[in-house]
């Protein structure tokens, strides 16, 4: 997976639509917001920040498949 391929995947979450990271190890991680992930332009990982405490680096090799579904609480149109 690339970052443009990740980055892609969130930003078409900015208004009405839930997207959550699968890793090749099971975990799923939510994205609550495009805001919560960080990309590098130099290394191979992305940061993101889950809903609670603390985040997760990731590396883009773990990232299995990327679910992008219709929210069931849409956000308003900025």
């Amino acid at each position: 997976m690339t970052k443009a391929a990740v980055q892609a995947a969130v930003e078409k979450s900015l208004q009405n639509h839930h997207v959550v990271l699968h890793l090749s190890n099971g975990v799923a991680l939510e994205i609550p917001h495009p805001d919560h992930v960080s990309y590098s332009p130099n290394t191979p990982e992305i940061i993101v920040w889950p809903r609670g405490p603390g985040f997760a680096v990731i590396a883009l090799d773990e990232i299995a498949r990327v679910s992008v579904l219709p929210s069931s609480n849409p956000r308003a149109a900025a």
